[in-house]
């Protein structure tokens, strides 16, 4: 019995693995966003060069990321990273509408965690929440520990 529970586990674990990595990758392919930031970067060119290729690198970043793949597991630092790449790039297009603020330094930043698990909801927080205001507003990144487990919230 112990078995077919793991293994059914394991299974289960997987798949949401992919429906995780899935969504990701739908929520930054979504071409809305990709033709924004390949807009914002086009404007940067004339008016500031040096932030444009910045902006670029991070665009690069950003798709490696979540495109490449480079396992089921990352550090909680790597993921977390992803997420500040997004911000900074959305940052570029929202401007003084959009301030997020990381309270994280708490964390256990070589925790493992699975990949694509963060960077998709502070996404989905500037998207459907900031991105309509016409002040804009902030985003909080936040996280505590609870025993084993790591308590990651977006608000």
């Amino acid at each position: 019995m112990r078995y077919l529970y793991i293994s059914s586990e394991w299974r289960r674990s997987i798949v949401l693995e992919a429906q995780s990595r899935i969504s990701a990758l739908q929520a930054l392919i979504r071409p809305h966003f990709l033709f924004n930031s390949m807009n914002t970067i086009a404007s940067l060119t004339r008016s500031d060069p040096r932030q444009a290729e910045e902006a670029v690198e991070d665009l690069s970043d950003l798709l490696r990321a979540n495109l490449g793949g480079s396992g089921a597991k990352t550090t909680l630092k790597a993921e977390l990273e992803v997420a500040a790449i997004y911000q900074r790039i959305e940052k570029l297009r929202l401007g003084t509408r959009l301030n997020v603020r990381w309270d994280v330094n708490d964390l256990p930043m070589r925790a493992l965690i699975p990949s694509l698990v963060i960077q998709p909801l502070p996404e989905n927080a500037i998207y459907h929440g900031i991105e309509l205001l016409p002040d804009g507003g902030e985003v909080v990144v936040s996280g505590e520990r609870d025993g084993d487990y790591l308590i990651i919230s977006i608000s």
